[in-house]
């Protein structure tokens, strides 16, 4: 990726186009129906959590630029560079742990249809935005 000017180019296109298109759904929801729906539980979060992060040319360059400075000058890097990167899993796993039981704690009032429109409206719009960003980002 750091070598490759058309790998983070196809790469950071690619994000641009998935933002858009979570923009875009979160902004239609918006719209729908004031009916709360009701999502199937299961890996469709964990899926859109899984394919933002792989998109994102941002994630890839922090590993690529942060964690070889931690890496040792003579003998293996591997077993660090994985000591390392189980350290920044765990710590992200605990965060959205916790934001995930915040989430949960005030679904009810979260759930509600005009908060959830409002919801989704800002979201879709921070979506957009990073999308652009990113689009001028060179």
């Amino acid at each position: 990726m750091a070598t490759s000017a058309a790998a983070y180019a196809t790469l950071k296109l690619v994000g641009i186009a998935y933002l858009v298109y979570l923009a875009v759904r979160m902004l239609r929801s918006a719209h729908q129906s004031s009916e709360p729906a009701h999502e199937p539980r299961g890996s469709r979060p964990f899926a859109q959590g899984f394919v933002s992060n792989a998109l994102s040319p941002k994630v890839a360059l922090f590993f690529l630029t942060f964690v070889p400075q931690f890496l040792p000058d003579s003998g293996p890097t591997l077993p660090v560079a994985l000591a390392l990167s189980a350290i920044f899993a765990a710590i992200y796993l605990a965060w959205f742990s916790g934001l995930v039981t915040l989430v949960g704690l005030a679904s009810n009032a979260l759930s509600r249809p005009r908060v959830k429109a409002w919801t989704e409206r800002v979201t879709g719009g921070a979506l957009v935005a990073f999308a652009a960003r990113l689009a001028a980002a060179h």
